[in-house]
């Protein structure tokens, strides 16, 4: 993705953004459960962040397939190069 277009994107996260994912980056099969606890947050803004990162194509979902009643959280391509776009921004 060139810089301008991700210039764009990342003006459009707010911080509960950018912990989410961090949060996804750092820990392998994220759950939802596991998101609420990492992030301290409400349920309500954990299950609008996740749309809001899945509909921004930053974050897939993924059934849990030892529980289908839970799902994994994962970064995109997309959503590593934000978060690489973002450190490089941060250590300049």
């Amino acid at each position: 993705m060139d810089s301008e277009y991700m210039k764009d994107v990342a003006k459009h996260l707010n911080e509960i953004s950018w912990k989410t994912l961090d949060v996804i980056d750092r820990n392998e099969n994220v759950t939802y459960l596991k998101l609420l606890e990492l992030l301290s947050i409400s349920k309500n803004l954990v299950h609008k962040e996740i749309a809001r990162l899945e509909g921004a194509v930053l974050i897939t979902t993924e059934r849990n397939p030892l529980d289908n009643r839970s799902f994994y959280y994962h970064l995109t391509n997309y959503g590593e190069q934000i978060l690489a776009y973002k450190d490089k921004q941060t250590n300049v």
